[in-house]
């Protein structure tokens, strides 16, 4: 039996809650492999001419339709994720944003984005995540920043996200 080919990736991440929402910015895209809906942090890959803070940026902008201003970096890791045909190794790069402006829409010119949306932190395990242990780096921000997880104050029967007008 052949080995997979092994593809490697270095991809930006941004991290933005709400505290009023009590809320998480995620993507809904399709998976790769499978092409079932997953959701994500936003980002991507970096341009050739460009930082990996501006492509942090630009993704963001392009895949939620929001303006960021990023606090810093929160977290550095390699995924590795099995495809039908290859196996692909992602060095992720997680920055802390805040979002400043915008207008939650996508516009994200690859098309792959269905939808951005403020989800409730304390619904993220009811979520299919593209990269499953951005979950868990969810949760401990929250717990960082918060103090507690999950919040009982915060409880919602069923998953839903929120619109900007929320």
């Amino acid at each position: 039996m052949t080995a997979k080919p092994l593809v490697r990736y270095t991809v930006v991440s941004v991290l933005c809650l709400d505290p009023r929402r009590r809320a998480v910015l995620l993507v809904e895209q399709q998976r790769r492999g499978d092409g079932e809906p997953a959701w994500s942090l936003p980002g991507g890959t970096w341009e050739i001419d460009e930082s990996a803070e501006q492509a942090a940026i630009r993704e963001t902008k392009e895949e939620t339709g929001l303006d960021i201003v990023l606090k810093g970096l929160y977290d550095s890791r390699v995924e590795v994720m099995e495809m039908p045909d290859m196996r692909v190794a992602a060095f992720i790069l997680t920055y802390e944003g805040e979002c400043v402006g915008g207008e939650l829409r996508p516009q994200d010119p690859d098309g792959q984005i269905r939808q951005a949306a403020w989800v409730p932190v304390e619904a993220l395990d009811r979520f299919t995540f593209q990269f499953p242990a951005q979950r868990d780096l969810i949760k401990r921000y929250v717990r960082e920043r918060w103090g507690i997880w999950p919040a009982p104050y915060l409880s919602h029967p069923t998953p839903r996200v929120e619109d900007e007008t929320s």
